[in-house]
């Protein structure tokens, strides 16, 4: 098998020029198992660039098991060529310098679960109808457990305040809004289980039913713009690293009312976290591993370093099962036996020895690519990764065949979204390392995603959680708003001797982008 990486750029403190014999803007760097590129560095050059070189050879090397050459640029190698130089980026003004932009914030619930805004690929923010809603977690009794949380939606009303919708009978996760009006909502009562609900009648908040009961807590969903959705969820608990699972492809075809399962192989263990885009009967995922692994998570027990990119051209080839809850103790309608891949391909992306992956945003551009926000670095050892302490940001755009251009940033951030206006200008919004209010970084695609101006985003501070849900309808349906940008997030508040409190404020923002 061919394995091709394209990358324009891969190293922080470094740029990284790929050029192929006759100076193609891209170029094969493995094939068949055997290097085809050269890293080429400038005579005479810095230490800086000497290791962006070689943390390039290293991660070649961890994900294709191939060494790739490094010369100096007196060596006139010949091929595909890797050039590393100094990086020459625009810099941003800094500290009171920063241009400005006044965002509108309020208060959404005062009292919330702390873990409601959890995951980067979950979604608790749509706007349907020109209408907002919201949904969130809500906190336990005295003597309950985690689990027994249940959920609330709630909806902006035309006041600007904020009213209870409705409920739900679990932790919500993640929401989808179909193009009727009728809501999709994920949540669990366990790690065993997950719960997929829609609404009988459009915005009709009392009317949810259980169309499909999952085998996992881990999971990500995608909506269509037809109102099919694609929901990924582990195979079972057993979370060891490198003890196989797999990823079960539940794929709803609203046309025909059936679900259709396909199963897909995760030999290095359980994935979760998954990021989807549905277009039709064709997906394209982002598997992210949620791994038991303590000699491998710089001194915690969990890890989320190895990362998965699948697509599939015809979701609707699969085990036809029908849509229904499956009560508690129940068999599965299922198989292990039953399932195959179907159409899907699935690869190995980001697959270091140790490491530290964080992703963050997914999204399909207006050229038809999509594209990944996220940061990762890698290692040889839990020792060395545990004396790295930045983790660098990078976009990656992914192609059809599931090969990907990769662009580091520069950016210190967190928590990182990726925003395009209606003139097709990029933004990239996040949380900077120092904390306080978001800002958002116009960035150029032309050069490499390099930063080109940064503002504060005013208001901002007290949406502080490690996650910001934007309204993203290429994923999770419902509408945009243009260039006005709405944010949902949570703080956890403080008492007198600023101890944590055990519960969490929901709030809201809104802002509208530059120049608009």
């Amino acid at each position: 098998m061919t394995r091709l990486l394209r990358a324009t750029a891969f190293c922080t403190g470094a740029i990284v020029l790929l050029a192929g014999v006759a100076g193609a803007e891209e170029a094969t760097l493995v094939r068949d198992a055997q290097p085809n590129a050269t890293i080429v560095l400038p005579e005479g050059t810095s230490d800086a660039v000497k290791a962006s070189a070689e943390a390039l050879r290293k991660s070649i090397k961890e994900s294709f098991g191939v060494e790739i050459p490094v010369v100096v640029e007196s060596a006139k190698p010949a091929g595909a060529l890797i050039r590393v130089g100094e990086r020459s980026l625009a810099v941003c003004p800094a500290g009171d310098n920063l241009a400005s932009i006044e965002a509108h914030a309020e208060l959404v619930c005062e009292k919330v679960h702390r873990s409601t805004i959890h995951g980067w690929h979950s979604n608790r923010l749509l706007r349907y109808g020109g209408t907002m809603y919201a949904c969130a977690t809500l906190p336990i009794a005295p003597g309950e457990k985690d689990w027994d949380a249940k959920g609330v939606f709630l909806r902006r009303e035309a006041d600007g305040k904020w009213s209870q919708a409705g409920d739900f009978p679990h932790q919500p996760y993640l929401m989808c809004a179909g193009p009727d009006g009728r809501f999709w909502v994920l949540g669990s009562t366990s790690f065993l289980n997950l719960h997929v609900y829609r609404m009988k009648n459009p915005l009709d908040f009392g009317s949810f039913e259980e169309l499909y009961t999952g085998t996992n807590a881990y999971m990500g969903a995608g909506i269509s713009p037809e109102g099919n959705l694609l929901v990924l969820h582990a195979e079972n608990y057993v979370e060891k690293a490198l003890s196989p699972n797999a990823v079960i492809a539940a794929f709803y075809d609203n046309r025909t009312n059936k679900w259709r399962l396909n199963r897909l192989d995760t030999p290095e263990g359980r994935n979760g976290y998954e990021g989807i885009i549905l277009r039709g009967n064709r997906g394209l995922a982002v598997l992210n591993s949620t791994i038991n692994d303590p000699a491998h998570a710089a001194g915690g027990t969990y890890s989320w370093r190895h990362v998965r990119l699948a697509r599939c051209e015809d979701l609707s080839e699969g085990l036809e099962i029908k849509p229904g809850k499956r009560e508690p103790g129940a068999p599965r309608p299922w198989s292990k036996n039953q399932l195959s891949a179907g159409k899907w391909t699935n690869v190995r992306w980001l697959m270091p020895a140790d490491g530290r992956t964080a992703l963050q945003d997914f999204v399909v551009a207006p050229d038809g690519y999509a594209y990944l926000s996220y940061a990762h670095v890698s290692a040889e050892s839990d020792e060395a990764m545990k004396k790295m302490a930045e983790t660098p940001h990078y976009v990656a755009r992914i192609h059809e065949d599931l090969t990907t251009d990769i662009y580091p940033t520069g950016l210190k951030a967190s928590a990182t979204r990726l925003i395009i206006d209606d003139k097709g200008k990029w933004y990239i919004l996040g949380r900077p390392a120092a904390g306080g209010n978001l800002r958002l970084w116009a960035v150029s695609p032309e050069r490499a995603f390099a930063p080109v101006k940064e503002y504060v985003i005013n208001n901002t501070e007290k949406l502080e959680a490690y996650v910001i849900h934007l309204l993203c309808p290429a994923r999770f349906g419902g509408e945009s708003d243009g260039n006005t940008i709405h944010i949902l997030s949570s703080r956890v508040p403080k008492d007198a001797v600023g101890k944590e409190l055990d519960y969490a404020e929901l709030w809201y923002a809104e802002f509208n982008l530059p120049n608009t």
